[in-house]
């Protein structure tokens, strides 16, 4: 990996995407779905984290980087979501109607994101694998 860049980026991400799992868990409803797309890009992180603790990545290094940080960036904003929605809560049912409006649009932006995330890293894995594969008949 770069300088800087290693093994244990991946592994923290992979901790947060924990984290903001088990809050999506203990969320609004509207949260419930968007807990799957979140556990998934968990267990893409946690295979692309064993992966790569037990062999050399195969090129691309600034690749997996900005996947990575994309992961890290689109799990920060849901984060800092669920953390906004917990503040604007009160047990009012108008507030809570209101919050659970207000934060529908930017659920379903930030799952397309995260769906988007785990997609692409999961394909530089196998693409990376691939390559691994490939040249072992070189």
């Amino acid at each position: 990996m770069n300088a800087g860049y290693g093994i244990g980026d991946i592994i923290a991400v992979s901790q947060l995407a924990w984290s903001v799992y088990t809050s999506c868990k203990e969320a609004p409803s509207n949260f419930g779905n968007i807990s799957s797309e979140v556990h998934s890009l968990h267990i893409v992180l946690k295979k692309t984290e064993a992966v790569f603790l037990t062999r050399q990545l195969n090129g691309d290094t600034e690749g997996l980087r900005e996947l990575v940080i994309g992961c890290r960036e689109v799990l920060t904003d849901l984060e800092n979501l669920l953390a906004k929605l917990k503040r604007l809560g009160d047990g009012n049912s108008t507030v809570t109607l209101n919050r659970l409006r207000w934060s529908q649009g930017n659920v379903t932006a930030l799952r397309d994101h995260i769906v988007s995330n785990s997609t692409m890293l999961g394909a530089f894995c196998a693409t990376d694998q691939m390559c691994i594969f490939m040249t072992s008949f070189d």
